[in-house]
Formats: C-alpha cells, sequence, structure tokens
C-alpha cells in the first residue's frame, strides 16, 4: 500500500505516546518501535514520547523522554508523574505535532489527551492490555480494580479513534464497559521469512546445539503467571519420559518462582531460561530451530510473537477461544488446545511422532500469520490522514 503525497504534508509530524518503549521489550514497545521506524521510512517525521530509562539506545526518532520511577513488583515497568514532567507541554509544541497516537491509557496517555485537547488535533488510542488481569495481579480488592478500569475506560471513551489488534478485542473492551466505536487495526512482524526454511531451520539448530532427534519448544515473552506458563510447565512435567528442550525467552517478575518449580518438578535438565535477547538475529535463530512455540495466554490480546513464530514457520499451540486465537485455524495454521495442562501434554505428545504436520502448519502459518510492519504502517497513516481530514471538516 503506498502512501499518498498528500497525505504526508497532512500528518506532519506523528506523536506516539507510550509508557513501553525500547529498551524495555514486550508487545507494546515493539508496536511503537516498528511504528515509529516505519512511518519515518514513509518520509513522515514521528516524535516519541516514553519514560526515562538508565541506557538508551541510539535512536532513529525524536524520543522525548519523561521523568519516571519504577513500578513496584512490575519491573521493568515505569510510571511518570506530573509532578516531575512540568516542561513536557513546551517541549511537545517545538515537534509540530499533526496527530497523537497514545498506546497506553496510564501516564503518556494522560499527556496525550491533555495536549490533544488543548491544541485541536486527533487522538488514536490503541487498546492494548487486559488491564483487569494486571491489576488484579497485585490488588484484591475488586473494589479498586474496578474503579481503575473505569478510569481506563474514561479515558478511551475521550479519544477521536480507538483501535483494536484483533476484532475479538472488543468484546473485552465492552465487558470493561467501553460503550463507543472501535477500528480494527492487526499488528505485523518485522521479521522476512526465510527463502530456504529448511536450511535455515537445521542452521539454527547446529548453532543452538539442538540434537536433530529432541523436540524444542519455545516460548517468548514476558515470564510472569498472567501468560499462563505454569500450564506448559505441569505438561511438561507429564511428559518428562519423552526427548525435549524446553527454552523460555525473556524475563518477568515471576521468573525467580518459574525456576523453582521447574526443579521441583524435575525437569530442570529439559528446560532453558534463555533470558531476555534483544538482538532480533539472535531471537530468529530461536525461532527457527523451535519445532513448536507454546503460547498458552489467555491475557494477551494480540500476539505479536506468534506471527513472529510464524515468519519462520514454527507453528503455535494457543488454547481454544483465547483472544487472539481467530487467525489460527486449529491443524490448519496452528493448534488448539483445552486450558488445561493435561490437553496441552496430549497434544505435545502426539505431535512429537509428526514431524511431517508439524512442516505442513508451520509452512501455512508463514503464509496466512504473518503481515510485514511496512504493510500494516502504510496503513495506518492512510488512517491518520482520513482522520485529520475529518476532524477538520
Amino acid at each position: 500500500m503506498l502512501v499518498e503525497e498528500n497525505s504526508k504534508n497532512i500528518l506532519k509530524t506523528v506523536g506516539l505516546f507510550t509508557d513501553s518503549f525500547s529498551p524495555m521489550i514486550d508487545g507494546v514497545s515493539t508496536v511503537v518501535r516498528n511504528y515509529a521506524m516505519q512511518i519515518q521510512r514513509l518520509g513522515i517525521s514521528v516524535c516519541v514520547l516514553a519514560p526515562s530509562c538508565q541506557s538508551v539506545e541510539n535512536e532513529h526518532c525524536t524520543v522525548l523522554r519523561y521523568i519516571s520511577l519504577p513500578v513496584p513488583l512490575r519491573k521493568p515497568y515505569r510510571w511518570g508523574f506530573s509532578l516531575f514532567n512540568n516542561n513536557l507541554d513546551k517541549q511537545l509544541s517545538n515537534n509540530d505535532l499533526g496527530i497523537i497516537h497514545a498506546h497506553s491509557p496510564f501516564f503518556s496517555g494522560k499527556v496525550a489527551l491533555k495536549f490533544a485537547k488543548t491544541n485541536k488535533i486527533p487522538l488514536v488510542a490503541t487498546f492494548h492490555s487486559k488491564f483487569k488481569d494486571n491489576f488484579s495481579q497485585l490488588i484484591s480488592s475488586k473494589f479498586i480494580v474496578n474503579h481503575i478500569i473505569k478510569h481506563i475506560i474514561s479515558f478511551y471513551q475521550q479519544a477521536d479513534e480507538v483501535w483494536i489488534p484483533q476484532a475479538a478485542v472488543e468484546q473485552t473492551m465492552r465487558e470493561y464497559g467501553y460503550k463507543g466505536k472501535v477500528e480494527v487495526v492487526e499488528n505485523g512482524c518485522d521479521f522476512t521469512p526465510p527463502t530456504n526454511i529448511d536450511l535455515c531451520k537445521n542452521s539454527a539448530r547446529q548453532k543452538l546445539r539442538f540434537s536433530s532427534d529432541e523436540t524444542v519448544y519455545l516460548f517468548a515473552g514476558q515470564i510472569i503467571y498472567e501468560k499462563n506458563i505454569e500450564l506448559i510447565l505441569n505438561a511438561l512435567e507429564k511428559i518428562k519420559h519423552t526427548n525435549f528442550k524446553m527454552i523460555f525467552v525473556g524475563a518477568g517478575y515471576a521468573e525467580n518462582n518459574f525456576r523453582k518449580k521447574v526443579k521441583s518438578l524435575n525437569i530442570n535438565e529439559k528446560v532453558i531460561f534463555a533470558g531476555l535477547i534483544s538482538d532480533r538475529e539472535r531471537l530468529a535463530e530461536y525461532y527457527s530451530a523451535a519445532d513448536l512455540f507454546l503460547f498458552p495466554s489467555l491475557y494477551d490480546t494480540s500476539a505479536i510473537v506468534v506471527r513472529e513464530a510464524a515468519a519462520f514457520a514454527t507453528p503455535s499451540v494457543i488454547v481454544r477461544n483465547s483472544t487472539f486465537s481467530e487467525i489460527i485455524h486449529d491443524n490448519e495454521n496452528g493448534f488448539f488446545i483445552e486450558n488445561s495442562a493435561l490437553s496441552l501434554a496430549e497434544k505435545l505428545l502426539f505431535l512429537q511422532n509428526e514431524k511431517n504436520k508439524l512442516a505442513q502448519v508451520g509452512r501455512a502459518a508463514q503464509a496466512t500469520i504473518t503481515r510485514s510492519w511496512a504493510d500494516v504502517t502504510a496503513e495506518v497513516t492512510e488512517r491518520y490522514a482520513n482522520l485529520i481530514k475529518r476532524k477538520n471538516s
């Protein structure tokens, strides 16, 4: 999809406001990073508003860092405070923003809403997370959690457009009390599918020292309870007599507890916690080497990692009727399980002897699930331009 020249002129500078950005790694930061890179490649300026951090990579667009403090018990997330960020309006005003896209309803979202209203520019807000799950994990009071959710939904009600990454996410928003319109704008993948997938997979397994006769399972994402990782460990305990390796890529507050559980289940020789991998080429090797990507999360609204695995013809096992399950057709481009360790264990045992089926489904996943960020952001910028036109008419 090509971006019309007049759309570039209308957009001026796109503001991407987020509470999660590089060097932090999660789904939201991945979205914002790719939006920023691809929109700039279209010849459109980008200004990112993001939390302060101790180490900053070489940033390829304008990034304004607001003063922030670590969120207790939720490393690496950070929280901004208006008290310490009095100069933000002035800094933002210097960037000639034509539209703001908020990727969080919290500090950056509040700044986005205030600035958009004051300067009469459109505000897009994407609903990325099942926030109720996050707060329920930290706060025992349902009253307090519901009060927080009410404020979150109030933010989305005030945006000019609300985007969701999958159609099924609308149900979550309705359950939270949102009554407005939503637009489905899918996420993408920044990996280019290899032309010779067999060669790629064999090379990756050799580099990572996986033997040809062992089945390799992979999980990539935050190592937190919300991702349903405990189900994976309980399933692996049931098949520990078989020849496999399970790789967890990522970091999170629950990692130490999961490491202890791995030892208690006596599967520590089969499970590897590889840590956070920011090197995309290294991460690609893990995606390539895996036979199956295990992602039983009920928390995610859009599993970018499932699309990334598919780029390397690695099919995913997900829970039937999970929010992002609409992109999967069982036994065609992925596999469904019920939300139980027994269901996952049975699926893994069956597929260990079905390597041809895995290859067939993996290739179908590669053909049907992956979509480049370049394609996504071309659509996004046209949506931005159309919203600006409507706002100004």
